[in-house]
């Protein structure tokens, strides 16, 4: 679930993020389980906040007739890492078309490309939200809030104290 909301950082109240709502339950969708694993890897900062490196997981936002789509990547690379994907969500990710049926899971070698390599990005989550056509779309960061169970925005926002959020980035020379 995401939403475009405001009153996010206290520091900036003003300041508009999209919001997205990770589940991490077992009963969760593979898609937000997958994000949930992906932001385990995310570097504290201010307290309550955690980063999470593009080569991790990071975003794109496509506009189209009043609706933005959230688009949740990670490379292939990173996703297929052992220790990634319990082998329960290895196999529902790759049931769900997340990992292409020949991906073996392969030793973390780092999941920063070099610079020859070509990078295949996977699209592990898409959020869609009602957007006015004429409003001018938030700018990073992308703000995921990971809990258990499906919640609403209020009670997702009430949960911030205890569990933080995640300040998610751009895809890479996006």
């Amino acid at each position: 679930m995401a939403w475009i909301r405001d009153r996010i950082d206290s520091d900036a109240p003003d300041d508009t993020h999209i919001v997205v709502g990770i589940d991490y339950s077992e009963l969760a969708e593979i898609g937000e389980r997958v994000v949930s694993r992906l932001l385990n890897s995310s570097m504290d900062g201010d307290e309550g906040v955690f980063y999470v490196l593009p080569y991790d997981l990071c975003y794109e936002v496509t506009r189209s007739a009043g609706v933005v789509t959230v688009d949740l990547l990670t490379p292939l690379t990173t996703l297929t890492a052992k220790g990634t994907l319990e082998a329960a969500d290895w196999e529902r990710a790759k049931a769900a078309g997340l990992i292409p049926q020949h991906a073996r899971q392969r030793d973390a070698v780092g999941a920063a490309p070099n610079d020859d390599a070509l990078l295949e990005w996977v699209t592990v989550l898409s959020a869609t939200i009602p957007f006015p056509k004429d409003a001018a779309l938030p700018g990073p960061p992308l703000v995921v809030i990971d809990h258990e169970g499906v919640v609403g925005l209020d009670e997702l926002l009430a949960a911030i104290p205890e569990s933080g959020i995640q300040i998610v980035g751009p895809k890479p020379d996006a």
